[in-house]
């Protein structure tokens, strides 16, 4: 696996509602179309408890087709940044 392959946490401003806040963001490359795994974005607050989707996870923010065969896709954390979080990625193989 390239360094570029892996998913890539970071912080970033985006408004909602008409307020601009800091929010924990994932960017992440996988396979367009694939339906051999379920890859799912979790974020926790204790790295004991975690939580997915909306409104309680993430909120997908962007996707984009690279035209060879994969997409990415940057999710961030439903609500601002108040305390330390934690991002991750759920890998499912059935």
């Amino acid at each position: 696996v390239c360094s570029s392959d892996l998913p890539k946490p970071s912080v970033a401003a985006f408004t909602v509602n008409g307020i601009t806040s800091d929010y924990l963001t994932l960017t992440y490359t996988r396979r367009a179309g694939a339906d051999d795994a379920l890859v799912t974005p979790e974020v926790s607050s204790d790295l004991s408890t975690w939580t997915s989707g909306d409104p309680a996870g993430t909120v997908t923010v962007s996707r984009h087709l690279n035209g060879d065969g994969t997409e990415t896709l940057t999710v961030r954390e439903s609500q601002p940044i108040a305390a330390r979080r934690f991002v991750r990625l759920k890998v499912l193989v059935p």
